[in-house]
C-alpha cells in the first residue's frame, strides 16, 4: 500500500498510521487489504479511514 495513508487525507497530511496485526500465518492468508475513503464523505467523520483485510 504503498503512497496510500489512512490518517488526516482530508488534510492532504496523510499518514500511514492505522494498521492491521496478526500472527505471520494470518498474514500469509491475507487476500486483499484497502483503505475505505468513502467513509470520509460522511458528516462530522473521523480523521481515520478504516484499513479493511479480507483472509482465505
Amino acid at each position: 500500500m504503498v503512497g496510500l495513508s489512512s490518517w488526516s487525507i482530508w488534510r492532504n497530511l496523510g499518514m500511514r498510521i492505522d494498521y492491521i496485526l496478526c500472527t505471520i500465518s494470518i498474514a500469509l492468508k491475507a487476500t486483499d487489504c484497502y483503505i475505505d475513503y468513502h467513509t470520509r464523505n460522511n458528516h462530522r467523520a473521523s480523521d481515520h479511514a478504516p484499513v479493511i483485510a479480507s483472509f482465505e
